[in-house]
């Protein structure tokens, strides 16, 4: 016998002793003991016990059993019972079982309770509930509760709430928050946000740490990224690992990466899997590879089926194929419904072609797409350009700049890195680099004006104050 085992049989005998002689918190304890070590029939006597006894914590325990079950009447009894004998946690499993079956006035009530009480869990709850009333404020108000207490699932709701609000600072400093606390899809959300920015070495990172720790959105979306880098062997591994979880959009990325390297029949195995989760862009490429080797009754069937979902391309390979077959009605149909189709902002393929890669897409945020090429993209942060050089301080940023990218292990993360050690906000830290960069090579744009300059060095200034400080 262990000496936790023997520690534990020495408790489990005090507190039998203690409950045996009408002691209600012993009898809780003693039934969360005998859960713990999935004695699950004798912890329900024990917790019957204390609750019967007035023991709220016992009551809310009781609860979950009962409720691990499916015992759903009987647990909802227990939960109010300990939500009214003050219990944060009865509060709060009482109101998630309001929510869910619709009764959200008086779930509210409950999860208020239970934030009055203290619980951070029931604020996330709550913010989630009036968020999908519409209720923005209050939502932002519970997120930012639960968030400032350090749960990591607040900061990423907190950050969430800011970026559908176009606020992309704060939701970049809460996504930081949440992904240095663990939350992978705080990660995955920051790889879109820097995808976004086209800071492609810190999305690469970030999609990185989320498809390390199984997040298939991620893993699928490291996968396009690095194609677009010509990196074909790495996109292959990480859409194989996205596509082998499961992931439908990384199964059709695998299936055209593989078939532009000639493996037809393997590419052909991996659209079916996506197609047969009801991605339409598998189900068109499928019914591409179908149509090539001469199988038209199945080609039709996958086009179709993925026409009917809402893809232009699919739409327009269906109706060259049925003109193909004679079916001139059937052609015309579908030649109009894949213009309707593309004028929504999907244009129709020149001929006969496979989709190309996508980006998955997690919740609100947009999956990747094309960068545009570094060289021709406006700097994002510089406010206004001169034709003539600025009269003092480019010297300054310049060194400033030098001294800064020597602190930051990594020159390619240099940004996002000293954003999270100085609290100073990312875009703030990105204008420095940008007007170091055009102070030093001035490019089609022009020269920073003396204004961005100032402002650049003043950035820079307090940054050093903040990392001095820090040691």
């Amino acid at each position: 016998m262990s000496s936790d085992q023997l520690a534990d049989g020495q408790t489990e005998s005090a507190l039998r002793a203690a409950a045996e002689a009408g002691d209600a918190v012993a009898a809780g304890q003693l039934g969360n003991l005998l859960e713990r070590r999935d004695d699950s029939a004798e912890a329900e006597r024990w917790y019957r016990v204390a609750a019967t006894a007035g023991h709220a914590g016992a009551a809310n325990n009781l609860g979950a059993l009962l409720h691990k079950r499916g015992q759903t009447a009987d647990a909802e009894a227990l939960f109010r019972q300990a939500a009214e004998g003050g219990s944060s946690f009865g509060a709060r499993n009482l109101a998630i079982m309001l929510e869910s079956r619709g009764d959200c006035a008086e779930a509210e009530r409950w999860y208020e309770l239970a934030v009055a009480a203290g619980n951070v869990n029931a604020a996330d709850d709550l913010g989630d509930l009036l968020e999908k009333q519409g209720d923005t404020a209050g939502a932002e108000r519970c997120y930012r509760q639960a968030a400032e207490a350090g749960h990591v699932t607040g900061m990423y709701h907190l950050a969430s709430l800011h970026e559908h609000r176009g606020e992309t600072q704060e939701a970049e400093r809460w996504y930081l928050r949440a992904a240095d606390g663990g939350f992978d899809s705080a990660a995955f959300s920051l790889g879109q946000l820097y995808w976004e920015r086209g800071y492609f070495a810190d999305a690469e990172r970030w999609y990185r740490q989320a498809a390390g720790h199984g997040h298939t959105a991620a893993a699928n979306n490291l996968g396009y990224l690095l194609q677009q880098q010509g990196q074909t062997a790495d996109a292959e591994h990480w859409y194989r690992v996205a596509a082998e979880a499961g992931d439908s959009a990384g199964a059709a990325n695998l299936g055209f990466l593989l078939r532009r390297q000639g493996k037809t029949w393997e590419a052909e195995q991996w659209y079916r899997r996506a197609a047969s989760a009801g991605d339409a862009t598998g189900a068109n490429n499928l019914g591409f590879i179908l149509q090539e080797r001469g199988d038209f009754a199945d080609a039709e069937r996958w086009y179709r089926r993925a026409a009917e979902a809402g893809n232009a391309s699919a739409a327009r390979n269906l109706a060259m194929l049925l003109g193909d077959r004679g079916d001139k009605r059937g052609e015309d149909e579908w030649h109009r419904r894949a213009s309707v189709m593309a004028a929504g902002g999907e244009p129709p393929s020149g001929g006969t072609q496979p989709f190309t890669p996508r980006g998955h897409q997690d919740g609100h945020a947009d999956g990747p797409r094309d960068p545009a090429p570094a060289g021709e993209r406006r700097p994002r942060t510089i406010r206004q350009f001169s034709d003539a050089p600025p009269g003092a301080g480019m010297a300054d940023v310049i060194t400033s700049w030098d001294r800064l990218m020597r602190l930051a292990p990594d020159p390619a993360t240099a940004v996002s890195y000293l954003a999270r050690r100085s609290g100073v906000p990312f875009e703030r830290i990105d204008h420095i680099r940008e007007v170091r960069n055009c102070c030093a090579h001035p490019n089609s744009h022009g020269w920073p004006s003396q204004q961005d300059v100032d402002a650049a060095n003043a950035t820079a200034q307090m940054l050093f104050r903040r990392l001095d400080a820090q040691g």
